[in-house]
């Protein structure tokens, strides 16, 4: 058989065979083409076989498609069907010679393809323990459990064992239910300390807050007549008075923490005088007088007085962490986050040489797609095992990622490891390469992107050590045109005189989509008209996605919610648990009550009374009956298609619903019920303290999707969804729709320091409140790089104007709103602006 010459990227070029490497793969330009070609290059030209080729991912979806896509690539290489190079790419060496060798060893990768390790990190994580159980000093046969289920466990259990039986970490709990805490608040507040993956501050120094508590001079305060004496720390009069308030209801606080205990200072109005103190303070040159001595002691005990919740947290969660511990090894349970710990700890241990050696024994070439979602434990177990110069074979990592669009912070992916990870890269030798074409947007909207993003600006978007580098259009044939074939504006901005309103925004987002998609007279991209599958609606936020929904509902314009959080928290989810409860206990009259009022049974509530007590024999009952004999023979598959189809909800939902949403979470809940019965045997008593604690939030979701409703259908329909569930996503024509409004602020802040990633427990200092409000702006800029590059023709963008001036906007599109104004301002040909006078005025005639 001849040999072929068949087109090879050229994006393959400058990878390295031999060498660690960092590739930056900007939004639309092809990190997936680039990886799954990077996998058949290092097959064919560096004759690695398939099954020492080690790819991660980050989802299961992700490395569904990449296994797909690498399949794909081999079968068509064997049979002829990829594109012969051309002379040029001959002439550059942008070709793969496939004669006899390379098409054995193009058949041994498909042969060996189901063994293939391209997988999700936990799952890649989960056969390291499996494959070095002994090493590791596991048992040999372990259970995943759900972690949020399991740390509620080991929290009461704490409760019962230890904090009972010692006196300070007893106390701090009555501190905390004294101050109005609830149990289930308390357990949500260190679930949020468990899951920051941080360093937990301020740590509380008992012996300090005493020593300081007794060295404060209570009767020099007290004897404190006037503020007179604080005016020598100069102070402005005002704020000498108010302290000076302070101070005398400080020393009472110390003086009945002298009688009790330091808690006396942590609750009630001693908190709230040591946080004005201590802001008062910090700074103030206080010397040897008697307000400086007065000041010292304060600022002293200030510093040494924990905020309630940091208390309670660093006196119990170490507690919880060690008991949580426990309860896994004895069980021979690990969740989600163990995985990764487990292997981590094993690398760290007595034996992690052996293990890092076999570990590099069978995998030579790494490969880590998404990198900029990594955290610093996954980075440590690659860093450990395949990165580190060690005796042995040797191990190439690359590195695959965007650093501008890690978002994914609140679920622990550091955007910090990353910028450190490729610090590391480069200084022991490896590549960094940018992927700097985008295949996405068309060569317009590539330019108005590049301008929307110019670090040369006066206030760049963003802001930090990650930056912005301008990108080209790798596709300089995609066009978006009118209905006469004109080009038009990439970029739209909708003007709002004042603050964005949603209703209007709505309103004024319906209106531009039905222009659009207009079947008279629709845009085309690349020929094509557009319809409303064409079209997505990004939010920050679940409730401005909502806000744009009803707006949509009452146009007329058909849309759908692209995988919406919450369906535990749907109606159909509640009247499930319902039903369940009363199955698993059809005497107890309250729960069968309930049961009659679902959708399962329909009884209209002034029917409700005669219903109270009904014979066996009444259809109600005996559908209950029949779906208690199923549940007690664990036949939970007859059972849930007997529930959905002897009830008549599906005919119901089917023929008189308004929509599709109740019916798919109906099924998508009881779909979950029904793999997680399949996969953990278990009774229905078991299923309904698992959907309970689902419904309320204490629990973690059964699988990969977690708390995520379905698409209602696949019918065409414009997309509405956050920025968050659009990454990796594109649609022909974008709309951003939220982000006009702060984010919520926790009782735990992460930020760094030193390299270090800390959790700030409670209310902070000026100084960490603003480090983590960076991190967090930083973010922001990054969530917004995410929203404004999905498009592929053009982006639809809210202008907020006040005076002449952009108005003041305090979410995360607040600098993208001033972005805009100065490019219509600088009437920018790259955007377009409603007719409005006002704002054609602005733009120096540039509205359209």
């Amino acid at each position: 058989m001849s040999a072929d010459r068949v087109a090879r990227p050229a994006v393959l070029r400058d990878v390295p065979r031999d060498r660690h490497a960092v590739i930056e793969a900007s939004a639309g330009t092809g990190k997936t083409f680039t990886l799954e070609h990077l996998v058949v290059d290092l097959i064919l030209s560096a004759d690695v076989p398939i099954e020492r080729l080690l790819v991660v991912t980050f989802t299961e979806k992700a490395t569904q498609e990449l296994r797909a896509r690498v399949r794909g690539k081999l079968e068509d290489l064997l049979a002829r069907r990829a594109p012969a190079a051309t002379d040029e790419q001959i002439a550059a060496g942008d070709f793969w010679t496939l004669d006899a060798p390379a098409r054995a060893r193009l058949t041994a990768a498909l042969h060996a393809f189901d063994g293939a390790t391209i997988a999700t990190i936990h799952a890649f994580c989960q056969r390291v323990l499996r494959d070095n159980a002994f090493a590791g000093g596991r048992l040999f046969e372990e259970q995943q459990v759900d972690g949020r289920a399991s740390f509620g466990q080991a929290l009461r259990e704490t409760l019962r064992r230890d904090v009972a039986r010692d006196p300070v970490k007893a106390g701090w709990l009555e501190a905390a239910l004294r101050a109005g805490f609830s149990m289930e608040a308390i357990e949500a507040l260190l679930w949020s300390c468990h899951t920051a993956r941080g360093e937990l501050r301020p740590v509380l120094d008992a012996a300090e807050l005493d020593a300081a508590i007794a060295a404060f001079p209570v009767d020099d305060v007290l004897g404190m007549t006037s503020p007179e004496p604080l005016r020598a720390l100069g102070l402005h009069p005002s704020r000498a008075r108010a302290l000076g308030n302070r101070l005398h209801d400080l020393a009472l606080a110390v003086e009945r923490a002298r009688a009790a205990d330091a808690r006396e200072l942590v609750v009630g109005t001693g908190a709230v005088d040591v946080e004005y103190v201590q802001t008062a303070l910090e700074g103030v040159t206080l010397g040897a007088s008697l307000a400086g001595r007065i000041g010292a002691a304060a600022l002293r005990l200030a510093r040494a007085t924990p905020t309630l919740p940091s208390a309670l947290a660093t006196t119990i969660y170490p507690a919880i962490q060690a008991e949580l511990a426990r309860q896994k090894r004895r069980a021979g349970h690990y969740d989600f986050d163990d995985m990764l710990s487990l292997v981590g700890d094993a690398l760290r241990g007595p034996r992690a040489g052996a293990m890092a050696r076999a570990m590099r024994e069978r995998w030579s070439h790494v490969l880590i797609d998404e990198f900029q979602d990594t955290d610093e434990t996954q980075w440590d177990i690659f860093r450990r095992a395949f990165f580190e110069p060690a005796p042995g074979p040797r191990s190439v990592v690359v590195l695959v990622g965007d650093p501008k669009q890690s978002i994914y912070r609140f679920r622990g992916a550091d955007v910090q490891t990353y910028l450190h990870a490729r610090g590391a890269v480069e200084g022991a030798g490896g590549a960094r390469l940018r992927i700097d074409r985008s295949f996405r947007a068309t060569g317009a909207l590539v330019e108005a992107t590049n301008a929307l993003f110019d670090p040369a600006a006066g206030e760049p978007l963003f802001q930090g050590a990650v930056t912005y580098e301008p990108v080209a259009c790798g596709r300089p044939d995609r066009a978006l045109r009118d209905g006469e074939g004109r080009a038009v504006a990439p970029v739209v901005a909708l003007r709002f005189e004042g603050e964005v309103a949603l209703s209007a925004l709505g309103a004024r987002v319906a209106r531009e989509i039905r222009a659009v998609t207009d079947p008279a007279a629709p845009l085309r991209l690349d020929g094509a008209p557009l319809a409303h599958r064409d079209v997505f609606v990004l939010t920050r936020t679940k409730s401005e996605a909502r806000a744009m929904g009803a707006s949509l509902r009452a146009a007329g314009v058909p849309h759908a919610f692209f995988k919406e959080d919450g369906l535990f928290q749907s109606d159909e989810a509640r009247e499930i648990l319902t039903l369940l409860s009363a199955i698993l206990a059809p005497s107890d009259r309250a729960r069968r009550l309930a049961a009659w009022m679902t959708s399962f049974f329909g009884l209209p509530l002034e029917d409700l009374e005669r219903a109270r007590e009904l014979p066996a024999t009444h259809p109600y009952m005996a559908r209950l009956a029949g779906w208690k004999a199923l549940a007690d023979a664990r036949d939970f598959e007859r059972l849930f298609e007997s529930v959905v189809v002897d009830s008549g909800v599906l005919r119901r939902e089917i023929f008189f619903a308004t929509g599709e949403r109740e019916l798919t979470n109906l099924l998508h809940v009881f779909e979950l019920l029904l793999e997680h019965a399949r996969r953990t045997p278990c009774s229905l008593e078991d299923l309904v303290l698992q959907l309970s604690g689902l419904v309320d939030g204490t629990r973690l979701g059964l699988d990969l999707e977690g708390n995520v409703q379905r698409l209602e259908s696949e019918r065409q329909a414009v997309q509405i969804m956050t920025v968050h569930k659009a990454k990796g996503l594109e649609a022909a024509v974008v709309f951003v729709a939220g982000g006009f409004s702060p984010g919520p602020s926790g009782n735990v802040r992460v930020y760094h320091d030193g390299g270090r990633r800390f959790a700030w427990v409670g209310p902070a200092p000026e100084a960490i409140k603003e480090r983590a409000a960076q991190e967090e702006r930083e973010e922001d800029q990054r969530l917004m790089y995410v929203a404004l590059t999905r498009a592929k023709g053009r982006l639809y963008l809210p202008l907020a104007v006040k005076d002449g001036a952009p108005a003041r906007l305090r979410g995360p599109y607040a600098p993208v709103n001033r972005r805009v104004f100065e490019l219509v301002r600088g009437a920018s040909p790259l955007v377009a602006v409603d007719a409005a006078p006002a704002l054609a005025a602005l733009a120096g005639g540039a509205a359209a």
